[in-house]
């Protein structure tokens, strides 16, 4: 560890530069002496590697540690790669089609709400039933 600051300001921006996505340093300083740690990772994204649910957490929203990569909780859909949303019943707002079909068999986001798809009929806000 370097124990000059200027060389420590120097090694930070070097390993920076080479991952920025999985560095994300802290430095403390006690008189000449500056002490270099790790705290966490930065900037996760849905697929990352992990070992904790708070590693996910901290970049993004309604996500978990699944099996040593980040992914949505349950009843999360995944809208992009820094971003999950919560799944809903029949007639709220939407997003993306699994918001709604999460919940609901044979529903869909249909133009920004949730809906029965083709074929099927609402019955109160949790269940698309066939028409027959």
């Amino acid at each position: 560890m370097p124990s000059h600051p200027h060389d420590a300001s120097e090694w930070r921006q070097r390993e920076l530069c080479e991952e920025p996505k999985r560095v994300n340093l802290n430095y403390q300083q006690a008189g000449s002496q500056v002490h270099i740690f790790e705290h966490g990772s930065a900037a996760l994204e849905l697929g990352d590697e992990c070992n904790s649910d708070w590693e996910c957490k901290e970049s993004i929203a309604g996500s978990m540690c699944n099996r040593g990569r980040c992914s949505c909780m349950s009843f999360y859909a995944r809208l992009n790669q820094t971003n999950c949303v919560q799944s809903t019943l029949l007639g709220y707002d939407c997003i993306v089609p699994e918001q709604c079909s999460m919940k609901v068999a044979n529903s869909s986001c249909i133009e920004g709400s949730c809906r029965c798809v083709d074929g099927f009929l609402q019955f109160r806000k949790h269940t698309c039933l066939g028409r027959e």
